[in-house]
């Protein structure tokens, strides 16, 4: 499973990517059991996402984003830069998507240089990982808390203050 597939479910994609002004997740506080079926589903296949991509993936990806944002950029020039830059990019496999493809290029009017393109891509490494680390916390139980504290009664209070006496506090 893809990106593509955490957007087909529409209710999940919101939910992982809910965010206050501040960038902080707003984590849904009941999510549905269709909901967590999609993230336990979609946190499987994670590992492979996770992994180090493959080089001819990574050639694959930067053609294509020479062929969105090249400008007149001669043949023999993109294939060296592609080379270069493959042998370079240490990402995981799911930073070279079709979406992650949109962003970049959309970001670049022309072939960006290494130092362009590594920024990008660790912001897209980045979300990755937020979108991991988000499956897994929507998918941990919620955490116990203690209700609201009762006042004491009016015998703890008379113990307490008998206590304090006896010790020669009061």
């Amino acid at each position: 499973m893809n990106q593509v597939a955490i957007q087909g479910s529409q209710a999940l994609f919101q939910a992982l990517h809910m965010e206050d002004t501040a960038g902080n997740w707003l984590q849904p506080t009941a999510p549905s059991p269709a909901m967590l079926a999609q993230a336990r589903a979609i946190l499987a296949d994670f590992p492979a996402r996770l992994a180090p991509a493959e080089p001819a993936a990574v050639r694959k990806w930067l053609i294509s984003l020479g062929a969105l944002c090249a400008g007149r950029m001669p043949l023999d020039e993109a294939e060296r830069r592609v080379a270069a830059y493959v042998a370079l990019i240490e990402q995981p496999a799911g930073v070279f998507t079709k979406n992650s493809l949109a962003r970049v290029a959309g970001a670049f009017q022309w072939f960006p240089a290494f130092a362009e393109l590594k920024p990008a891509l660790d912001a897209e490494a980045l979300r990755l990982r937020k979108e991991y680390q988000r499956l897994q916390r929507l998918l941990q139980p919620p955490a116990i808390t203690a209700g609201p504290r009762l006042p004491p009664s009016a015998e703890s209070i008379a113990a307490r203050a008998r206590a304090m006496q006896e010790a020669g506090l009061a």
